[in-house]
């Protein structure tokens, strides 16, 4: 499960870290022009980075287009549309059942995005802990997008957790790594060899600070990193 995340501290050197420079280039061209157009101020726009992404809160995303180019999108993270009995908020998509859930069927072969983030939170017990990426890399979430109810919004998809993260949670966000973008946002077939969890030693955790959107998680007071 990913119920909250934190996103990036600068979007512009962590883009460049994400994608190769034809890629990066025109993608912070366009982060760039949204920015001018919607400074910080509108808190609803993803900028500035916000160390507490919970469900509803607008995120930002990155979308293929028909001219094989990565396009950023603003999204709400999680919806809980009403043609359905439940209100239940839909922020997570189970990885294994996507063909078989007429919520997701579609995205998964038409809607697929990335989500990027610097790392997700678990809590065990009543401690929160953070995940991240042990070189500090930025982390691309499986995403996938539809509209709802006249809402633009997005889910991360989950899949069952490798050994060594199941002490934290039984369900584990799927991340996209290296050149595997390309095939989660431009692939004709939805790559379903691409849902499966992290390697050890792919992720670090730790026992972190109480989230909060202003402040990055910083280790708690006498917590390990795992």
């Amino acid at each position: 499960m990913c119920g909250s995340f934190y996103t990036l501290r600068g979007r512009i050197s962590y883009i460049r870290m994400m994608f190769p420079d034809d890629v990066a280039d025109p993608l912070v061209e366009r982060l760039i022009e949204i920015y001018k157009r919607n400074p910080p101020e509108r808190k609803h726009v993803p900028w500035p980075p916000n160390y507490y992404v919970r469900p509803t809160n607008r995120v930002l995303a990155f979308v293929g287009n028909e001219d094989a180019e990565i396009e950023p999108r603003e999204y709400k993270w999680g919806h809980a549309p009403s043609r359905y009995r439940s209100k239940q908020t839909l922020f997570n998509a189970r990885g294994e059942t996507l063909d078989d859930k007429a919520t997701w069927h579609e995205p998964w072969h038409t809607g697929r995005c990335l989500i990027p983030a610097r790392g997700f939170y678990e809590w065990v017990a009543k401690q929160p802990h953070a995940v991240q990426s042990p070189q500090d890399e930025p982390l691309l979430f499986a995403g996938l997008h539809r509209k709802d109810d006249g809402v633009e919004w997005c889910s991360i998809v989950t899949c069952e957790p490798s050994e060594w993260f199941s002490r934290y949670h039984n369900r584990e966000p799927v991340v996209i790594r290296g050149d595997d973008w390309k095939r989660w946002l431009f692939d004709e077939d939805p790559p379903e060899d691409l849902i499966h969890p992290s390697a050890e030693g792919e992720l670090e955790v730790f026992a972190c600070s109480k989230p909060d959107t202003d402040h990055e998680p910083e280790p708690a007071r006498g917590g390990l990193f795992d």
